[in-house]
């Protein structure tokens, strides 16, 4: 007896194989552009750096330069020469010092005694030709 096969049995299973292959190559693909990614994103990090790096050299640099200007400046010496020179000042001749004194005051707490006290050494160094 001859069998004769049916149309749902002579059908031929698909082909997935085609599916595979596609995904992995759309796997390996991936994996390519991540790593090609990674490494522009790393060399651009890089350069980054070494920009900063050479930044913080320059403020650094800057830095010491202007503590060394702030010392030049505010030595006693720089400010003495500038008052001579810029402001024409000089130190005033011996005759030209006055010294006041303050003698010790019997109230505590008194301003009328400080402000005599101050103020009479300098009537009496007008006072004199």
């Amino acid at each position: 007896m001859t069998h004769f096969l049916t149309n749902k049995e002579t059908r031929k299973k698909k082909n997935r194989a085609g599916l595979a292959m596609g995904l992995a190559v759309a796997l390996l693909a991936s994996m390519a552009f991540g790593y090609v990614w990674q490494r522009i994103s790393l060399d651009q990090q890089l350069v980054s750096l070494e920009r900063m790096a050479g930044n913080n050299q320059e403020l650094l640099a800057e830095g010491k330069r202007l503590l060394l200007e702030s010392q030049r400046i505010n030595s006693w010496s720089a400010v003495e020469r500038a008052a001579v020179e810029r402001l024409g000042m000089a130190y005033p001749e011996k005759r030209q010092v006055v010294a006041a004194i303050m003698p010790p005051s019997g109230k505590k707490g008194g301003t009328g005694g400080l402000a005599r006290s101050m103020l009479s050494p300098v009537n009496e160094a007008w006072s004199q030709p």
